[in-house]
């Protein structure tokens, strides 16, 4: 009996051993499984965070079709360059253009300008030079006139009077028949004192008058025919041989 208690302690140390390792080995393998449920944990949520990053960024197909749009943006900008270039290139030779005949305008201009002042001095001076061709030919006229003319009577030739002159000198004979004397008077002109002595009053007037009137037609009388006119400017009149009773200097020649 005791045997057998034995044996049977001993069948039962023998299960209790062979459950003991069976434990260790299954403890062992959970022991793995655990770890490797912690990797694949940890390596699942570094997926999923690689997962959000990489979800920000556009797939293959839509980088790839963004990279074929910029290639051909790029060929577009690059031809649009070109023909800006062309265009600047264009504009900035209209440009020199436009300058060069502004500048050819400008030296237009002033050659017009230069050209019209030329023309106006030259037409000036061509008729300061006929104004003075005129004059020496005036001039020239006058002394011509001087040297043909020539003494024809060597005593003072009466005044002729004119009709206003003669009836105020006849009033005035009329009205003082007794300021005049013998000897005091010119027989040829009544009024005009001979002896030196200066009029005064109505005679000095009537006087002055005469004188310049028989001036005036003596001037007009003495002129010959075919004296050049002399309408468009004043020349003076040479004194009358018949106040004076002297001859002019052309006489002498």
């Amino acid at each position: 009996m005791a045997e057998r208690e034995r044996l049977h302690y001993d069948r039962e140390q023998q299960e209790i051993e062979n459950s003991i390792s069976k434990s260790q080995e299954e403890l062992e393998s959970l022991a793995r499984e655990l770890e490797e449920a912690k990797q694949e944990r940890a390596n699942k949520i570094e997926y999923d965070q690689l997962a959000v990053e990489v979800s920000k960024f556009p797939s293959r197909d839509s980088s790839r079709e963004s990279i074929a749009n910029l290639q051909a943006e790029i060929l577009e900008l690059e031809r649009e360059a070109v023909q800006q270039s062309a265009v600047m290139e264009l504009r900035r030779k209209q440009f020199y253009t436009a300058l060069q005949n502004l500048h050819s305008i400008r030296e237009s201009i002033q050659h017009d300008q230069q050209e019209e002042e030329k023309r106006l001095f030259l037409k000036r001076a061509r008729h300061d030079d006929d104004v003075l061709g005129e004059e020496d030919e005036e001039e020239e006229g006058f002394a011509e006139t001087m040297e043909d003319v020539k003494p024809t009577v060597s005593s003072p030739a009466p005044a002729i009077l004119p009709n206003g002159v003669e009836r105020v000198l006849s009033q005035e004979r009329r009205t003082s028949p007794s300021r005049r004397s013998a000897g005091s008077e010119s027989p040829a002109l009544d009024g005009v004192p001979t002896n030196g002595a200066e009029p005064s009053g109505a005679e000095g007037a009537t006087f002055v008058l005469d004188l310049h009137h028989s001036t005036a037609f003596e001037s007009s009388s003495n002129t010959p025919i075919g004296t050049p006119g002399r309408g468009h400017k004043a020349t003076p009149t040479p004194p009358s041989r018949s106040l004076t009773g002297t001859p002019l200097p052309a006489d002498t020649q």
